[in-house]
């Protein structure tokens, strides 16, 4: 009791504290109402299950899109809930309206947010993508009757401790979770270290492998091509989902290449959008005519050399107008991005050593149409040699479109095992 005590009102202390930023930070913005968990009632289930599916960005509700298409799939008249921590997270959710039926922003964790949402939602199953472990939200929904399940389970080795340390602290929270899906072996045993019960645990693959819709059509990459006035006989180097620290690295590296490829164009495209106007001072500072997307087309007759991708939903066509790509979050110690999305476009993948959140993702692409760099020179050295060497560059984007093409099918045997879950639940 005192152990309970002491977790809900450190959490509530630690949310009271966080508000400010959950609400008007640029990232996190969100209304108050959701932060506090004041959605609207929703009305009686219509059909089977309704599923609360939650990650913290946009690249996590992209990932959770195949999911909800499979569980509504194996439970036709399905509702799907979605809820994300950040801005950009609920904006992507918003994109999926055919997939997710209601779309709000997360409930803090602490003063009883949780509580006034779920019997406001009704949800039958509480899915957290990743690491998204919340401990009011997991209490929450055992309180009103709901499974937790934990989606592409991800725990790292030196984390192990600390998950363990959270869910003692915060009244068992591992205890809580019904199932742990996890994206591999090395994963699930991490969380059965963590505290997991192993009759929990299951490895089912990545569902972010099944996001992948395959290569952007045509007309969507040559109508980025013309409004980028990129001429059709110049090579590309797109550079996407890049972080602090990297943008700087790729314009040293770009500046080399061009003694070799003159009339190369680089496209960059941050993880955050909002960082756009910083990278584009940082081009103009090392010499480069730049243009930012968010400003719309380039004008006619306009020089460019960096274009810097500041909009949503026009990355998987920057990857597929490329002649190489390199994927960020890899050069600082992010974890990492998701290197598939290029493969997908029949590219060859450069990304850098810093990848501990997509081990799995470099076991399947490395060597197969994928390259890991160590550092900026053998950044340099690698690519010089690619745009030198075609023949080269076209096996190894072949080769990485036919490793995507392998390893789907991971969002089926989760819905599967939710099911069994729920099913089972409603027999005891």
């Amino acid at each position: 009791m005192v152990k309970r005590m002491f977790w809900r009102l450190l959490l509530g202390i630690l949310s009271l504290l966080a508000a400010p930023l959950l609400v008007w930070h640029p990232r996190l913005r969100c209304t108050l109402k959701d932060r506090l968990g004041l959605y609207p009632n929703l009305p009686p289930k219509a059909g089977p299950w309704r599923f609360w599916l939650h990650g913290a960005s946009g690249g996590d509700l992209v990932t959770l899109v195949p999911l909800a298409q499979s569980l509504k799939a194996v439970a036709p008249g399905s509702e799907i809930i979605a809820t994300a921590l950040t801005r950009s997270g609920i904006e992507m959710a918003n994109r999926y309206k055919d997939v997710f039926d209601h779309v709000y922003g997360q409930p803090m964790d602490g003063l009883f947010a949780p509580h006034r949402a779920f019997p406001r939602l009704n949800p039958d199953a509480l899915i957290l993508e990743y690491a998204e472990i919340w401990p009011g939200l997991i209490h929450a929904a055992r309180k009103h009757d709901a499974i937790v399940v934990l989606n592409n389970g991800r725990i790292a080795p030196e984390n192990v401790i600390k998950y363990r340390f959270l869910s003692k602290v915060c009244g068992g929270i591992f205890q809580k979770i019904d199932a742990f899906l996890m994206r591999n072996e090395d994963e699930a045993r991490c969380v059965r270290a963590a505290g997991a019960q192993s009759d929990r645990v299951w490895v089912t693959g990545n569902t972010k492998f099944d996001a992948l819709k395959g290569p952007e059509s045509f007309e969507r990459i040559q109508k980025l091509k013309h409004g980028l006035r990129i001429p059709n006989d110049v090579d590309v180097w797109t550079c996407g989902s890049t972080h602090e620290g990297e943008e700087g690295i790729l314009l040293n590296v770009f500046k080399k290449l061009r003694k070799t490829v003159p009339e190369l164009r680089l496209i960059i495209a941050p993880r955050y959008t909002e960082r756009g106007s910083r990278i584009v001072d940082l081009a103009i500072e090392k010499g480069f005519h730049v243009w930012q997307r968010s400003q719309g087309d380039v004008t006619e007759g306009e020089h460019v050399d960096v274009y810097v991708m500041d909009t949503m939903g026009e990355l998987q066509a920057a990857y597929g107008l490329a002649t190489i790509t390199f994927v960020g979050g890899s050069l600082v110690p992010r974890g990492g991005q998701n290197i598939l999305e290029p493969a997908a476009e029949s590219k060859a993948v450069l990304f850098g050593p810093m990848m501990a959140t997509q081990k799995d993702l470099v076991e399947a692409l490395v060597g197969r149409g994928g390259i890991q760099i160590q550092d900026e020179s053998h950044l340099s050295k690698v690519l010089t040699s690619l745009f030198l060497n075609p023949d080269e560059r076209v096996s190894l984007g072949t080769m990485a479109a036919h490793q995507v093409a392998q390893i789907k099918g991971a969002s089926q045997k989760n819905a599967h095992h939710i099911l069994d879950i729920l099913k089972q639940r409603a027999e005891d």
